[in-house]
This record gives structure tokens, C-alpha cells and sequence, in this order.
């Protein structure tokens, strides 16, 4: 998970050269064992258009899957850049735990 959403920042920071966005790179490699995280080569990657989470604490485990779209054009400024993230159960009991 933090490869896919380190590459994603590193991307973004690489596309939209914005200070904001290499602040939020540079921040991001500064916490604990992240930086170690660009040492190393990513896990296997699929194509799949999901990505799979495993969300644990205590007892409590939810297996989830998130899409993401990015809406994004160069002809309407508004759509610069706008993310919808989802997320959904993956097995009968993360969708008993949410009402």
C-alpha cells in the first residue's frame, strides 16, 4: 500500500511540478521507514483495476478493495486533477461492519 501511494506522490510531483506537491513528497520520505521504501524494489504489480487492503485492529479485520478515478482534462480547469477514491467490501463480514 505505501509503494502504491508513494509512486502516486512521486508521480503527481514529477507531472505537476508544484511546491505543494513536492512538500507533501518530501514530508511523506521524511516519516519513519519511508524512505527505505524507495530503496527497495516495488511487490509484484497486476493491472488489475483494484487494489486490494487488508485493514486490521485488535479482533477487528476488514477487507476492502479501492478504485480510483481521476477525472482530468486540458481543456477545463476545473477537472485539473480530481480524484474519486471508493472503497468496498470485499467479504460478507467488512460488509456487516459497516451499517
Amino acid at each position: 500500500m505505501a509503494h502504491y501511494f508513494l509512486r502516486g506522490v512521486q508521480a503527481d510531483a514529477q507531472m505537476d511540478g508544484s511546491s505543494e506537491t513536492f512538500a507533501l513528497l518530501n514530508r511523506l520520505l521524511a516519516l519513519p521507514g519511508v524512505g527505505a521504501l524507495t530503496e527497495r524494489a516495488p511487490p509484484a504489480e497486476t493491472q488489475a483495476p483494484v487494489l486490494p487492503i487488508l485493514f486490521r485492529q485488535g479482533d477487528i479485520v476488514l477487507r476492502m478493495f479501492t478504485t480510483v478515478a481521476t477525472l482530468d482534462t486540458p481543456r477545463d480547469v476545473t477537472l485539473q486533477k480530481i480524484r474519486i477514491e471508493c472503497f468496498f467490501p470485499m467479504d460478507d463480514a467488512t460488509t456487516r461492519f459497516f451499517p
